[in-house]
């Protein structure tokens, strides 16, 4: 009796079997794991270029916020007028 045959032929057949499945498991997880990567890294078609669930906005309104943002930490106007000025921005009136 040899050592290496472990009861005949089957057992060549089961090996393959196992390295397939193997392979078919890992390219699974792989296409998963991307496929996923992808759908949470894409900006969603109803909303306006961003991702994540909050809508961009304005490219105007952004750029004021951004303007008003500088003119705040420049000191050109104090803490009151920045936070009416950043209301009416934000369409709080």
């Amino acid at each position: 009796m040899r050592y290496g045959d472990c009861g005949g032929g089957i057992a060549g057949w089961v090996w393959v079997f196992g390295a397939l499945l193997v392979v078919g498991l890992l390219l699974l997880m792989v296409a998963g794991g991307l496929l996923t990567y992808r759908a949470t890294s894409r900006p969603d078609s109803h909303l306006t270029g961003r991702t994540g669930r909050h809508p961009a906005p304005p490219a105007g309104q952004a750029r004021a916020r951004e303007i008003l943002d500088e003119s705040f930490a420049r000191g050109e106007i104090d803490a009151e007028e920045f936070g009416d000025r950043r209301r009416m921005l934000d369409g709080g009136d």
